[in-house]
């Protein structure tokens, strides 16, 4: 982790062309607590003006920045990609002259062009901390607005299955839920990238501060996914902290976890009866399945039977070819993310995208220890969230993901440069190809010219 000397010394190294992402991800708590402005106007609503300005950005970032070198990750995002443009193309044609087709066609887009522009800002290792550490920063407010709401005053509280929800002045609660997860992420990762016998006290703090102010969040939140998320991070963690022999700290979490479930293990249990309730009424049998995650499942298969009965050209390349009114099944109102990509982009769609989650998966193979924890971390917060939750469509989610993404489709020979150095000749290569494989911990040979 750069300290922030050198943290801002590497934004300030960035042309604007790509400068304005950090700092974008700096403020954009910030950003999104102005959301309720929106219902003054949306030319007023910072989130929208984002909204609006970013794929801008990104493509003016196309034309200015050189491309980096393609990879098989590009090759299957870019099937996607075409996919993704013609279900908007036929959004377009189908309601041109609405304001809310043209901002629905900017958020559907928008996993696309973020990905493509942080091929061009992602070239080393370095970069992606950099934007890593950026988010950490920005979590700082989000802890802030916890403590407030929590000590002081609610902002704004919100209803569900009988429990109360803070939410400060995020459009819903899962932000809150998304950034303590993805800042554990985070802080897990850089303590696992530190050597050994550098894991002290001054480089714990942050992570052991992180893993408090999560389980406070998710004690006021009251959200299933967040709480499944979180307990399946920690879980990855005591799993990669095996592997790396950091028994002490394991022994610790350990005997932490064991000292607050005995002692508040009533407390817990009246907390999560509630949010699970449902789901062990149909377990029980006294209720249908389809009331199963708070009623989804049901309105899954209701969905799922009218995609199916689509022509077969639609269901091929996604509902919008259709030309009918499917703005419900291709946005927020599945409540799954796995069904609107399948809805949105087709069979075909569907499948590309699978095949380009299965091929990062296959890429930590040849990845460092600490490298591989992110990105396994990045695919179970997506692939847990994509259940109840649709993640490519929350923009801070998709700023870490989708940056953890672009680092997997990097040349082995660049993922663990902190710096872009010239490279020339083959025993650096391989020096560099070995460093991946024992987790980047020898040190390589000088570099020529």
């Amino acid at each position: 982790m750069m300290s922030f000397y050198e943290w801002r010394k590497w934004v300030a190294s960035k042309p604007w062309e790509l400068r304005w992402f950090p700092l974008l991800v700096l403020i954009r708590p910030v950003v999104d607590n102005l959301y309720s402005l929106k219902n003054i106007s949306p030319f007023i609503s910072p989130p929208y003006i984002v909204g609006v300005l970013s794929p801008f950005l990104a493509i003016y970032a196309f034309i200015r920045i050189r491309e980096t070198p393609g990879s098989s990750l590009d090759r299957i995002f870019k099937v996607w990609s075409l996919l993704v443009f013609l279900s908007t193309f036929c959004y377009l044609l189908f309601d041109p002259l609405k304001l809310t087709t043209i901002e629905f066609i900017l958020k559907l887009t928008m996993p696309v062009y973020l990905y493509y522009f942080l091929r061009r800002m992602i070239r080393n290792k370095k970069d992606l901390h950099g934007i890593l550490q950026a988010y950490v920063y920005s979590a700082i407010f989000v802890g802030a607005l916890l403590l407030y709401e929590v000590l002081i005053s609610p902002i704004r509280i919100e209803h569900s299955r009988g429990l109360e929800r803070i939410q400060g002045n995020f459009a819903d609660v899962t932000n809150y839920g998304f950034y303590i997860n993805l800042t554990f992420l985070i802080l897990a990762y850089f303590y696992f990238a530190k050597p050994l016998r550098n894991n002290s006290f001054k480089t714990l703090w942050p992570l052991g501060t992180a893993v408090l102010m999560s389980i406070l969040c998710l004690s006021k939140i009251n959200h299933v996914a967040s709480l499944g998320v979180f307990l399946g991070m920690v879980s990855l963690f005591f799993l990669y902290n095996l592997k790396s022999n950091r028994t002490g700290l394991l022994v610790f979490f350990l005997i932490g976890a064991t000292v607050a479930v005995v002692t508040y293990s009533e407390q817990i249990v009246n907390a999560i009866e509630p949010l699970i309730g449902t789901d062990l009424a149909v377990y029980k049998g006294e209720k249908e399945s389809e009331r199963l995650l708070h009623g989804r499942v049901g309105r899954w298969k209701y969905m799922f039977e009218e995609f199916s009965n689509l022509p077969i050209f639609s269901q091929v390349l996604g509902m919008p070819t259709s030309f009918e009114n499917s703005y419900s099944y291709v946005s927020s109102g599945t409540h799954n993310d796995f069904m609107r990509i399948l809805f949105f982009t087709g069979y075909v769609g569907f499948i590309t995208f699978m095949g380009f989650l299965w091929t990062i998966y296959r890429q930590t193979r040849f990845m460092g220890l600490p490298q591989k924890f992110l990105v396994m971390g990045a695919l179970t917060i997506f692939g847990m969230y994509a259940v109840s939750v649709n993640p490519t469509i929350y923009a801070p989610l998709l700023y870490i993901l989708l940056s953890i993404f672009a680092y997997v489709a990097l040349p082995q020979s660049k993922k663990y440069r902190s710096e872009v150095q010239p490279i020339a000749s083959k025993p650096v290569l391989d020096a560099l190809a070995k460093s991946t494989r024992l987790g980047d911990k020898e040190k390589l040979p000088p570099q020529t010219t």
